[in-house]
């Protein structure tokens, strides 16, 4: 959000001292360089790893462009905390289905997860591991428990769980919780 509000105030400062273009003329832009992340999927929707550019072909207006990859790859190391305390019991079945997404987001070629549930305690459900079939199976196991929630308790276990994990990997933890927001009654002040 941070880079929008940046990118956003930018624009605002170019637009301002800009000259207004004539009307009837297009914006024009020239950039060096577009991401264009692609997810390939077979025919049951299985994601398809480890394809190379030279697999595809793009365009931009009918005219072919170079594909260039960034070499610079660092796997991803995520931790997924659920809460699954009383709260959040309502809620659990759709965190449940999240695994299916990890795929081509987390895992991928040489990601890798871990998940663990909190509520009074703090439940390791799946050490880190590659396979999404274990991920998806440990993100189904998560129940709901008590009343209470230990989420600083969680994110600690998450950093813990992080920095076992090898130097030349991106590491991310991923928080699933229920805000609550309640209402603020208005207090009169005389004076």
């Amino acid at each position: 959000m941070a880079d929008f509000r940046i990118s956003l105030a930018g624009l605002l400062c170019i637009t301002a001292f800009a000259q207004d273009p004539p009307v009837d003329q297009p914006f024009r832009i020239t950039v060096n360089e577009i991401i264009a992340p692609v997810t390939v999927l077979d025919h049951d929707g299985n994601t398809v790893n480890g394809l190379q550019p030279h697999q595809f072909r793009l365009f931009d207006n009918g005219k072919e462009q170079n594909i260039k990859v960034d070499v610079a790859y660092h796997p991803l190391s995520m931790v997924i905390a659920v809460q699954a305390n009383s709260d959040v019991e309502a809620v659990l079945p759709q965190i449940k289905k999240i695994g299916s997404l990890l795929e081509s987001v987390v895992v991928g070629d040489q990601g890798e997860a871990a998940v663990v549930a909190f509520d009074h305690r703090i439940r390791v459900m799946q050490e880190f591991t590659s396979d999404l079939a274990q991920i998806s199976e440990a993100l189904k196991k998560v129940t709901p428990g008590s009343t209470s929630s230990r989420m600083i308790d969680a994110v600690s276990q998450s950093v813990r769980m992080l920095r076992g994990r090898a130097a030349n990997r991106r590491r991310s933890s991923c928080l699933y919780r229920r805000l609550e927001i309640r209402p603020v009654k208005a207090k009169s002040v005389t004076r």
